[in-house]
C-alpha cells in the first residue's frame, strides 16, 4: 500500500458532522486549517456529512458565511464552498448516518435520501447501494466488540469484493491505542479502509473538521465532485493514504467519560 501523498491530491474528511450549535462559518475555517489548505499546499478538500436522523444541515446550507462563499455544483448531493483572500476550496457532500438493528452504524455518503434507525446492517448496507451512496461501516470504540463482533466478522468474510463498501478508521480514536485488529485484517484480505473525524456534540468539536481524513488523487472536480471521488474509491485497489492526527490520550478520556454521562441522562 504505497504511503507517500500524490503530488496532486485533495483530502478528504468522510465523516463528519454538523452537530447544533456547529457554526458554519467556524466549521469551514477548522477544516481548511486542518487540512493545511494555503498557497504552498492543496488548496482543496472535502468534508463528507453524515447527518442523523431528523437533521438536514445540507438543505439549510447558506449562500454565504463569514469569508466564505457557497455555490451549487451539478450535482444535487454537493457544493462547494470557496473562502475570499487565499481562494481555499471545500466541497461539502450530502450524506447519512444510520444506526441498525445491531448497534452497528453505517455511513451513506453521497446521498439526500433517508433511511429509517433501527433495521438490520444487511437491509440497511442495500438500500444505501440503491440510493447510489458509497456505503462505509465506520469504527467506533466498543461499538464492533461483543455480538458486533460476530456480525462484522462475517460482513468482513463475504463482502471483500464489494466494490461499493469500505470500512473506516475514526478520528475519535485515541492516539495511544493500536489499529484496530478487525481493520489490519480486513485489510489484509483487501478492504479498503477509509477514514473520518467523526467530531463529538462537545465544546470545541467544532474546532475539530477535517482533521482526520484521507488523501484522494487528483483534483477536485467542480461540477461533480462527488461522482469523480466514488468512482476512483470504487476502482481502487488498496486503502488511500490517511492524514491527520488522531485524538491525545487524555482528551479522548474526557470525551468518553462526557459522552456517558450525556447518555444517562438522557
Amino acid at each position: 500500500m504505497p504511503n507517500d501523498l500524490q503530488q496532486e491530491f485533495y483530502r478528504v474528511d468522510s465523516h463528519m458532522h454538523l452537530h447544533p450549535g456547529f457554526d458554519l462559518d467556524r466549521v469551514l475555517s477548522a477544516a481548511a486549517r486542518n487540512m493545511d489548505l494555503s498557497a504552498d499546499a492543496s488548496g482543496e478538500g472535502m468534508l463528507m456529512l453524515t447527518e442523523i436522523a431528523g437533521i438536514d444541515r445540507f438543505a439549510d446550507l447558506p449562500e454565504r458565511c463569514g469569508n466564505w462563499v457557497l455555490s451549487d455544483t451539478k450535482e444535487p448531493i454537493s457544493k462547494l464552498a470557496r473562502r475570499a483572500g487565499d481562494g481555499a476550496v471545500i466541497g461539502i457532500v450530502s450524506g447519512r448516518q444510520i444506526l441498525t438493528d445491531e448497534g452497528l452504524e453505517v455511513l451513506a455518503l453521497g446521498t439526500r435520501a433517508t433511511f429509517a434507525d433501527g433495521q438490520p446492517l444487511a437491509t440497511v448496507i442495500d438500500a444505501a447501494s440503491a440510493a447510489g451512496a458509497l456505503v462505509v461501516l465506520p469504527w467506533g470504540f466498543g461499538k464492533w466488540s461483543g455480538a458486533r463482533a460476530a456480525v462484522m466478522d462475517e460482513v468482513i468474510a463475504g463482502h471483500v469484493d464489494d466494490t461499493n463498501l469500505f470500512l473506516a478508521d475514526s478520528g475519535v480514536r485515541s492516539s495511544a491505542m493500536a489499529r484496530p485488529d478487525k481493520l489490519l485484517q480486513a485489510e489484509r484480505v483487501g478492504w479498503r479502509i477509509l477514514a473520518g473525524t467523526d467530531p463529538l456534540p462537545l465544546m470545541g468539536g467544532v474546532r475539530q473538521s477535517g482533521r482526520y481524513g484521507f488523501a484522494a488523487t487528483g483534483a477536485l472536480h467542480r461540477d461533480y465532485p462527488f461522482v469523480t471521488l466514488a468512482t476512483w474509491l470504487r476502482g481502487l485497489q488498496y486503502s488511500p493514504p490517511v492524514y491527520g492526527r488522531l485524538t491525545a490520550p487524555f482528551p479522548f478520556v474526557v470525551q468518553q467519560v462526557v459522552m456517558q454521562i450525556r447518555k444517562r441522562l438522557g
